[in-house]
């Protein structure tokens, strides 16, 4: 009997101090929303509750610009008092072999609804127990309406970096569309790759719903990178649906890949988007 009792206590050991070691916790903080802008900016607050659908119960800080601190084109296009951050996107990548926290905020300014937003990017990586700040550019792009700049975004892999799709949308007199903005980041450099924003989906149903003489069309697309020639993939978007044919005066079928070179740190083309045959 004493010996079956050691045998079945040694049989638990293992599992008992792996389930220690496994529940040990960590001394290096998590990199939450407040803690980011607490390292950017050195100040954190949050939104009150039922405040606004965007930024309900959100941690932000509050920013008073100065042009200095942002592209002559970026600041002539802002044009604002003050910017409240709020993180938007956190994605984990790989430089060097080392793990970074690639994050991107959202800068909201004025609220009229032609105002655009600022988007802000950060890069942060491990530093012992704690988290430190290595790349921050506060104004990576401009874009957006009604003061807010992006309500979407993704980040992919394209060669020797990343590409940072920065979406956003509205609708204007019955017509619905969104639109894209690319930022590239290689070893802490953020670069706005295109020239204006390029619209990738649209629709007129609200106008058409309500009047039997409009016809109505739809349309969306992926966006995607293929090998190109220079350091960076180029672009593809892949259009698909219908639209509005105006020399033939019906709605057409959409079904067409627009390629994007990148030449000289810009994504450009030579081929019509839909919104520009519309």
């Amino acid at each position: 009997m004493l010996f079956a009792g050691l045998f079945l206590g040694l049989l638990a050991f293992p599992q008992n101090a792996m389930g220690k070691v496994l529940k040990k916790p960590t001394s290096q903080p998590e990199l939450t929303d407040s803690l980011i802008l607490t390292l950017i900016y050195g100040k954190v607050e949050k939104s009150k509750e039922g405040c606004c659908m965007r930024s309900h119960n959100k941690f932000f800080s509050t920013v008073y610009p100065d042009s200095t601190q942002f592209s002559a084109t970026h600041w002539k296009a802002l044009d604002v008092l003050q910017i409240k951050y709020y993180v938007e996107h956190i994605e984990e990548i790989i430089e060097d072999s080392i793990p970074k926290f690639l994050v991107i905020l959202g800068g909201a300014g004025s609220s009229c609804h032609a105002c655009p937003g600022v988007c802000a990017g950060a890069v942060f990586v491990r530093d012992g127990s704690s988290w430190k700040l290595e790349t921050y550019e506060n104004d990576i792009a401009v874009l957006g309406q009604t003061g807010y700049p992006v309500n979407e975004v993704s980040v992919t892999d394209v060669n020797l970096g990343y590409g940072i799709i920065l979406k956003n949308g509205g609708v204007w007199q019955g017509y619905n569309w969104r639109y894209f903005t690319v930022v590239l980041y290689e070893k802490g450099v953020f670069k706005e790759a295109l020239a204006k924003p390029v619209v990738f989906s649209s629709d007129n149903w609200s106008n058409a719903e309500n009047d039997y003489f409009t016809q109505a069309y739809s349309y969306t697309s992926f966006i995607y990178f293929v090998p190109g020639n220079l350091e960076f993939e180029d672009m593809v978007v892949y259009f698909q649906g219908t639209i509005f044919d105006k020399n033939l005066q019906k709605t057409v079928l959409l079904d067409r890949k627009v390629r994007f070179e990148y030449k000289n740190g810009q994504f450009t083309t030579t081929e019509k988007l839909p919104d520009e045959e519309e």
